[in-house]
């Protein structure tokens, strides 16, 4: 895996969510014109539970694995990749 991922933000005001249904180039396309596209080192945190949501990231290439971390183990609840969004 690249040690580097591109992920497009633009600002949202609400709580962090994720959806497994990944955008289309069409829609990737549309989204540009409201954000910006980042290249997000391997191991970025994005954000933690109870962080405000400043941003909408869309993975444009790579993974984003959300996780969960309870009493120093760490679980995998989803691993989104090209044209799935959270935030």
């Amino acid at each position: 895996m690249d040690d580097h991922h591109s992920v497009s933000t633009a600002p949202v005001a609400t709580n962090t969510s994720y959806v497994d249904t990944p955008l289309d180039e069409r829609h990737l396309l549309r989204l540009r014109a409201f954000g910006s596209v980042h290249d997000v080192d391997a191991g970025r945190v994005l954000g933690r539970p109870g962080d405000p949501v400043v941003d909408f990231h869309v993975v444009i290439s790579g993974e984003v694995a959300i996780l969960i971390e309870d009493n120093g183990s760490v679980e995998v609840l989803a691993t989104l990749g090209p044209g799935s969004f959270l935030g």
